[in-house]
């Protein structure tokens, strides 16, 4: 299984860009920091997950969601 990971608003999607809801039962807590690890690419990261019996590599894109998929400019949270 192939996911992105948009940086920039935190979304983790599937194949068919649908944003996935629960990322901890899936990948796991700590999986998105840990990009390069166990790659030769520092925007990849590989993830077991046993419970679920599938293997899972997730790629990051520095962009957005909204911005890339959408078409919607990045929200602005103040931060």
């Amino acid at each position: 299984m192939v996911l992105t990971y948009y940086e920039e608003d935190k979304v983790l999607a599937d194949e068919y860009n649908k944003p996935i809801e629960e990322k901890k039962g899936l990948i796991g807590e700590d999986t998105l920091s840990r990009f390069g690890h166990g790659a030769t690419n520092p925007n990849v990261v590989y993830v077991r997950n046993d419970t679920l019996s599938i293997d899972v590599e997730v790629i990051k894109v520095e962009g957005s969601y909204s911005n890339t998929l959408l078409g919607h400019p990045p929200i602005d949270n103040g931060t």
